[in-house]
């Protein structure tokens, strides 16, 4: 009996003592909690029917490049960028008016791009539907902040087309993202 009344004696001052130590180191570790923010880019796409080969993969690229740089807010640059997802995806059909996206094509791939070679996937669709917006599905591995991080990027869309009546067509690629960003 001398023994667990010593034991537990001696257990509080231990415990008491561990408490306090680990107390008094969590002051000097300042953990925060991780920033989301929610990033809306637009990507517009124009094109005359001779420009793409009906039947064979075409590649459109986006009129304007972006500096994340220039679109982030309260200080934050793309440096900043711990992860990043793309959590939506649509392409939306602005002219000719009255033609649906599935008369101008088949098949379509989002990408993001900064270079000629280097390009990320981040949606897809085969058997395009006849309406005038669609919402790709989103790539399963897709790792946008290698391209987000760069200093201009761009969308590419890879379409199969149909065959297309003379005019120029005109699709807007929306594309939404959530940004981890480290803290500052």
């Amino acid at each position: 009996m001398t023994f667990l009344r010593y034991s537990r004696r001696s257990a509080l001052p231990v415990l008491a003592a561990l408490v306090l130590a680990l107390g008094g180191c969590d002051a000097g570790i300042t953990m925060k909690d991780p920033v989301f923010l929610t990033q809306e880019l637009t990507f517009r796409f124009s094109f005359d029917e001779e420009d793409i080969n009906s039947g064979k993969l075409s590649s459109l690229r986006s009129e304007q490049r972006i500096n994340l740089d220039d679109l982030l807010e309260d200080g934050y640059t793309k440096d900043d960028i711990k992860s990043a997802n793309v959590a939506l995806v649509e392409l939306v059909r602005g002219q000719p008016a009255g033609v649906k996206l599935n008369d101008i094509f088949s098949e379509v791939n989002v990408l993001l791009s900064y270079s000629e070679q280097v390009f990320e996937l981040v949606a897809s669709a085969d058997n395009v539907g006849a309406q005038d917006r669609i919402q790709p599905r989103l790539a399963e591995k897709s790792d946008p902040r290698k391209v987000l991080t760069k200093p201009n990027f761009e969308a590419v869309l890879e379409i199969k087309p149909r065959e297309l009546t003379p005019a120029t067509y005109v699709l807007t690629a929306r594309m939404v993202l959530t940004l981890e960003m480290r803290g500052s």
